[in-house]
This record gives structure tokens, sequence and C-alpha cells, in this order.
């Protein structure tokens, strides 16, 4: 059995120098411990011994179903909660990435103090992106417009399925959070997106961001 108190962490990371280096400090902390390091998802050897896993992606994200299909292949009961780690030149993946499932989004710029944050708050099963990949968000989102649903404004069930869906569990998983069938809650996201006049997750976690609605941990640098 697992100690809850200590986090599983694997790093994937073509740059051999860089996910060392990394890798030493992640050791430094007592309540952390690198299962495993690998240059790419398909050279890992298994995301069964991870609780977070924080991927540098070299050209492109990798998607929730790719990440799934690999931790059914590993042996994983559930899948690890992910951390992007991006340079500032794929801040344009910070959509594509919001929507397949990302816990995390962490600019490479940062403090290694806030990697090890955001490894933290996933682990507790929040959400974290540093300030840097939030104000790229604000920029590449559509801003708020008129006629956008407060959040007091939204049905409980619309509140309760916004926070599973932005903490980045799919429609089926919260369907079994919810009890309901995976039918009833694309309806309610569906519904949830045209209150909000959103088009996906991403739009759903600027707003939640936007109105404090979920414990998302946002970093100064």
């Amino acid at each position: 059995m697992k100690d809850s108190s200590t986090v599983r962490v694997a790093l994937i990371d073509r740059r051999s120098a860089i996910r060392a280096g990394i890798a030493l400090l992640l050791r430094q902390e007592p309540d952390i411990v690198v299962t495993e390091e690998a240059d790419t998802l398909d050279s890992l050897h298994s995301l069964s011994n991870a609780d977070v896993a924080v991927f540098h992606p070299r050209l492109q994200y990798i998607s929730s179903s790719d990440w799934q299909e690999r931790a059914g292949s590993s042996g994983a009961e559930t899948l690890p909660g992910i951390i992007y780690f991006l340079d500032d030149n794929q801040r344009h993946f910070i959509r594509p990435l919001i929507e397949s499932g990302a816990r995390g989004v962490v600019a490479s710029s940062s403090d290694i103090s806030e990697l090890i944050r955001a490894i933290r708050r996933v682990h507790e099963g929040e959400s974290y992106y540093c300030s840097s990949c939030i104000q790229t968000m604000t920029q590449i989102l559509r801003p708020r417009r008129s006629g956008i649903a407060l959040p007091d404004e939204l049905s409980r069930r619309q509140q309760e399925l916004l926070s599973l869906l932005c903490s980045g569990l799919e429609a089926k998983q919260a369907a079994v959070e919810l009890g309901l069938s995976v039918k009833t809650v694309e309806f309610h996201r569906r519904k949830l997106l045209e209150r909000i006049d959103g088009r996906g997750t991403a739009d759903l976690v600027l707003y939640a961001i936007r109105y404090g609605l979920i414990p998302f941990t946002v970093q100064s640098t």
C-alpha cells in the first residue's frame, strides 16, 4: 500500500541534463520520491508507479486518450495527475493541454519551488497554473462578454459539474462521481458551456479562476 503522504513523481523530458537536475532537486524534498525518469512517454517503464507525472512536451501535447491508453497498458488503476512543464515558445499548447486533462501547467522559467508546489497541490487533488500561464490563458481565451452567467446563477448541478471537470475529470469519470449517466453529464456540460459562452474545458477553467470557484493555486512570479 502506498504512503499517501509521499508523492511519487515520474519525470518525462528529452533534455537529459535538465531532467537530471530537476530530479536531484526534487529528491531533496522529504515527501517527494522520483520513481522514474524517461526521455519520452513511450520510453517510460510504467505509469502505475507515479502519483504525478511531470512532462515536458517536445513538439506536441499528449491527448487524454493517449495518457489513458498508456496508463492502462502499464497496469495503472488511475491516471497520474499530469503537470506540463512548458517553455515560453510552447504557450500555444495551453488550451489543448487543458482540454486534454492537464492538472497543472508550469513555465520552465519558473523557480523549482513553484514546480514543487505544483506537484504537491496536484497530488492533493487541486489544479495548479503558474501566474505567467494564467496571463497567457487570459490572452488566448476569449474575453468575458456580457450575458455570461454569474456563479450564483448556475444551478447546483452545473456548479458540481464545473468543479469536477476543472479538476481534470472527463465526462465518464464525472458521471460516476455524480451518479448520473454519461449522456446526462454531457447534456449538463453543453448547457454549462452555453451559460458561460464557452467552447470547451479551457473556458471552464478560466471561468472558475476568474470567479474563484475552484481552489486553483496561482503563484505570483
